[in-house]
């Protein structure tokens, strides 16, 4: 039996193929953006996730027309990039906002449900960058490594009431995500950070085909079981084993050299 999946940001990138991906294996699936699009084979709903009321009508929609929710599968996000050292505080929370407080506004909105229904499925799209810190990117992997951490309190919080909470971290991936980055307020572009930012967007044009996190994520809607958290992408799991093998001082020398980041 097809279960009903909600999915933010599903117009493009990862949330596009996963939702495409569960409408062919027979879900009912919704799929948000912050505009209106009526071009997909699954159904589309507006929302704002940095907007409380978008997200309580966003779930209040579904369960309209289908009287139950099954899975939230939390993927909206943006990336904030630049010196972080001139990044302002608005900066900072446009990067949180989204990212981590949108993720918990759909959480609070659908827990209510989810308890009525006794139980549910939570997936967060988290990412390797929240493991490790990515030089100019540093705003993006530190909101990914809150909700990654969120996630894992979550999970505790909730396995009593039959409620699954999972964290998908990939690595670097073949998205459009590049062209919707935002960049600091005050971002000087030196020839060392866009040096780094050019490294990045190569290995994400070359990064793992979203549609393996699409399957990875169909394996857990079909299954109601995760474990608290993914890795895909043969990078991530690479680097991953060396994170666990080798000390923090080696990391960072590792990290400014794949970034062409002079030490001095």
């Amino acid at each position: 039996m097809g279960k009903v999946v909600l999915i933010t940001g599903a117009s493009s990138g990862i949330g596009q193929i996963t939702a495409q991906y569960l409408h062919d294996q027979g879900h009912t699936v919704y799929g948000t953006s912050r505009s209106a699009h009526d071009n997909f084979d699954y159904k589309m709903l507006i929302l704002d996730v940095t907007s409380d009321d978008s997200a309580s009508s966003c779930i209040d929609e579904v369960l309209k027309s289908e009287e139950r929710i099954d899975v939230l599968v939390n993927n909206a996000g943006i990336g904030v990039v630049g010196d972080l050292a001139e990044a302002s505080v608005e900066d900072i929370h446009a990067q949180f906002n989204t990212n981590l407080y949108g993720a918990h506004r759909m959480v609070q909105a659908v827990l209510p449900h989810f308890r009525e229904n006794g139980g549910g499925m939570i997936i967060n799209l988290g990412s390797f960058g929240g493991r490790l810190a990515v030089p100019y990117q540093s705003l993006y992997s530190a909101s990914k490594a809150a909700l990654a951490f969120y996630s894992d309190g979550l999970r505790m919080e909730l396995m009593r009431e039959s409620i699954v909470v999972s964290c998908i971290e990939p690595g670097d991936t073949r998205t459009p995500f590049d062209t919707r980055r935002k960049e600091v307020s005050n971002y000087s572009r030196s020839e060392v950070s866009e040096r780094a930012l050019d490294i990045m967007r190569h290995a994400e044009a070359n990064g793992t085909d979203p549609s393996k996190i699409a399957k990875r994520i169909s394996k857990l809607v079909n299954s109601g079981k995760a474990k608290p958290r993914y890795t895909t992408g043969i990078d991530a799991k690479i680097v991953g084993l060396l994170l666990r093998l080798v000390p923090f001082s080696i990391q960072e020398r590792g990290i400014m050299m794949n970034y062409k980041i002079p030490r001095k």
